[in-house]
């Protein structure tokens, strides 16, 4: 059954049921009459028909407004079909005695290299509006769909000459569209075959249908600074489905369809204003679920650094001095140390929560007492592997053999991130950690970033440009 007919056959119900109902009324309002006696039962039976006539004239008022809203959104669609042969061409200039037709068919073959468009395959060609000091769009119809697909699939060929191809929407879907871009940002908003297409925040794309429900909600923001609602165009969510989830936390609200990515985040933007409170208008009840919201750690407190060059500051009474280099992770946050043992002065691990380093040494770890912190926060981390290390790594040490240098080294034992020394000469990375000195043939080392690499050094240390091609130390 086609629109027409589900119209025509829903509105005779009505009369039919309307008439009906309004005889039956009539006739007891006769028997009830000044005249006549009438008992309590009557009155209490005509109280009770009256409330069944209001509830009658609403579902009539509902399937009025129902057959409204289907012949609106038939008629809009009839619209937009008639549609699918037009185009608008914005920024062509204009000049009295113009002939559109032949500055129209020069865009597209000069400008959208479609020489076989020729005249007879545009229908018509006109400015929309009245003129008000600027040119005015121009509308073509095309006598085929393939013509207007030709020049459709070709007007990325216009950028950037100042004249630009849309698709002509009708009032509904144009505004829609502007409401879309307004929500989601111009680049994230196009349309295709009469059609909205949107770029959502999780890089899902989703075609929006033009809907005239009446009784879905209407969701407001309003900010703190100045009492104005902004409110969310009614096509963000589609009738069918009627749970969604909202959340709000650190001034950034979330909204999506259930079991799915939000398809809109609030502020969008850093330099929109936040959320003073969220605003529902329902006509609906509605089943809320409310649950706690997620712990928010407090913002850091930031120290203030002089310099950011990498140097060694003493420890003194356990307090870490500022601009202490966090090294890794070993359940809790575990900072660069050095310290000296059997002659060698050795790189290691601070763990603030056993107020002592550790450092690598003969197979075992060793706790340190008097240590050095490493601070300053000019370098950088790169992955080397046995002895092909950069040429500009931070020498933090030396060995007890030969006084050879030493540098620091990091790699993951256990989920965690230890921190310890590089030794040349055996090719490893050596970890203080459970009592133990672990090996690591795969690790990151820790590399000045105040000074550039300018190819091979002849010295005996790793002779490596990490921007260049590995090669093995001398």
């Amino acid at each position: 059954m086609d629109q027409s007919l589900k119209l025509s056959s829903n509105f005779q119900e009505i009369v039919n049921m309307f008439d009906s109902r309004m005889k039956n009324y009539e006739e007891r309002l006769k028997k009830l009459s000044p005249s006549s006696s009438a008992s309590p039962q009557d009155l209490k039976s005509l109280s009770s028909e009256f409330l069944d006539f209001k509830t009658f004239v609403w579902k009539t008022l509902m399937l009025f407004k129902s057959q409204f809203e289907m012949l609106t959104l038939g008629l809009e669609r009839h619209e937009a079909y008639l549609r699918r042969k037009l185009i608008l061409i914005h920024g062509v200039t204009e000049e009295k005695g113009e002939k559109l037709k032949d500055v129209v068919l020069k865009i597209f073959c000069n400008k959208l290299e479609c020489t076989d468009i020729s005249a007879n395959d545009l229908q018509a060609c006109h400015r929309l509006g009245i003129s008000q000091g600027k040119p005015r769009p121009v509308l073509v119809r095309f006598n085929s769909l393939s013509s207007r697909q030709s020049i459709w699939t070709s007007k990325t060929l216009l950028k950037g000459t100042g004249v630009t191809i849309s698709e002509f929407l009708t009032k509904a879907r144009h505004t829609v569209f502007m409401e879309a871009r307004k929500n989601f940002g111009v680049n994230s908003c196009w349309t295709s075959d009469g059609k909205i297409v949107i770029l959502l925040p999780d890089k899902t794309r989703r075609k929006v249908e033009i809907t005239f429900n009446y009784n879905s909600g209407v969701i407001s923001l309003t900010s703190p600074e100045e009492q104005k609602s902004i409110e969310m165009p009614y096509f963000l969510i589609p009738p069918t489905k009627e749970e969604f989830w909202l959340t709000w936390c650190s001034n950034e609200m979330h909204l999506g369809l259930k079991n799915e990515p939000p398809f809109l985040i609030h502020p969008l933007n850093a330099h929109e204003k936040t959320i003073g409170f969220i605003k529902l208008k329902i006509t609906k009840n509605i089943n809320w679920h409310v649950k706690s919201p997620p712990f928010v750690i407090p913002p850091l407190i930031y120290k203030h650094i002089e310099d950011g060059k990498l140097n060694w500051v003493k420890m003194v009474d356990n307090k870490l001095p500022p601009g202490a280099l966090i090294g890794g992770f070993e359940n809790e946050p575990i900072y660069i140390a050095r310290a000296m043992h059997n002659s060698s002065l050795c790189p290691g691990k601070y763990v603030p929560t056993k107020q002592c380093a550790f450092v690598p040494w003969g197979f075992r770890e060793h706790k340190k007492k008097n240590f050095e912190i490493l601070c300053g926060f000019n370098a950088i981390w790169i992955k080397c592997t046995d002895n092909f290390v950069p040429e500009n790594a931070f020498v933090a040490g030396s060995s007890e053999v030969n006084e050879e240098p030493l540098y620091i080294g990091r790699a993951m034992i256990d989920a965690n991130l230890i921190v310890g020394k590089v030794h040349m000469l055996y090719k490893c990375c050596y970890l203080p950690y459970e009592g133990k000195e672990v090996e690591k043939r795969t690790y990151e080392i820790l590399v000045r970033g105040d000074i550039k690499t300018h190819g091979i050094t002849a010295t005996n240390n790793c002779i490596m440009n990490p921007m260049k091609a590995m090669q093995p130390c001398v």
